[in-house]
């Protein structure tokens, strides 16, 4: 059976994706033996270092992969399928690595665009508010 670098490529991405889902699943879990607003409080700090060092393992997956294909380019192989399984693990490490980063930047954006995000900014009311209604109580 002959691999294309295709296949190889989505059989890469696949079980390194799976993988990523499974700890960020893992890593999103609310600790329900804790105090609802200390649970929430240590998820969103797990969360932070996740995507943190998953930014860092894209960026380095990215460059590994850039590197090996470089590398592979230049060198002749005599058999066919290893050439085919080392350029499609190459290019499923280095797709996967830009898919992590946009998904962890995806996630980012969604949370700093919602309305007070950094815990500081006073949210916008509406003009009824500011206004009150004038009927006094």
């Amino acid at each position: 059976m002959v691999l294309s670098p295709m296949t190889v490529t989505i059989l890469i991405m696949s079980v390194l994706g799976a993988g990523w889902l499974a700890v960020r699943e893992r890593v999103a879990r609310l600790d329900l033996q804790q105090v609802y607003h200390v649970a929430s409080y240590e998820q969103d700090q797990r969360k932070a270092r996740f995507y943190f060092r998953t930014v860092w393992a894209g960026l380095f997956a990215g460059a590994v992969s850039v590197v090996a294909l470089n590398l592979f380019a230049s060198l002749p192989f005599h058999p066919s399928q290893t050439h085919n399984v080392l350029i499609g693990a190459s290019y499923g490490l280095g797709l996967w690595g830009l898919l992590v980063i946009g998904l962890v930047w995806t996630q980012v954006g969604k949370r700093v665009s919602q309305p007070n995000s950094d815990g500081r900014s006073p949210l916008r009311q509406s003009e009824e508010k500011k206004q009150g209604d004038g009927r006094s109580r």
